[in-house]
């Protein structure tokens, strides 16, 4: 799978574009309770950290009552969460784009970060 990543990364940047990689949680690290204190995404079927490190972008959305919302720093037990494009002033967003009625998404941050030379907090 680190292959198959670093493949991926290589050929967009030949090209210029962009990859959006979906991944879903792991079972967590648990401590002798059965708590747990570490969770983190899986990409390929694997939480391997040396994946993560490899994106410049890794960020956490959840539905809860009906609201999407993305964190870009981490927090609880979701680890590793960072941004080389979102302010360390914003946590998170509720994210309410949809398909259908539009709004302001990813494209819309890529661009404002790449107007802005800077990291942003993005326009919901």
């Amino acid at each position: 799978m680190k292959q198959t990543l670093n493949n991926l990364i290589r050929i967009t940047d030949k090209y210029n574009k962009h990859i959006i990689i979906i991944g879903h949680e792991d079972n967590g690290q648990m401590d002798e309770l059965g708590n747990v204190i570490k969770q983190s995404p899986m990409i390929g079927g694997s939480s391997n950290l040396s994946l993560l490190i490899m994106l410049s972008e890794i960020w956490y959305m959840n539905l809860s009552t009906g609201k999407r919302r993305i964190y870009f720093q981490p927090f609880g037990v979701k680890s590793p969460v960072k941004s080389r494009m979102i302010s360390q002033d914003c946590r998170y967003v509720d994210w309410n784009y949809t398909f259908e009625q539009g709004g302001n998404g990813i494209n819309t941050w890529f661009e404002q970060w790449k107007n802005a030379n800077s990291k942003i907090v993005p326009q919901v």
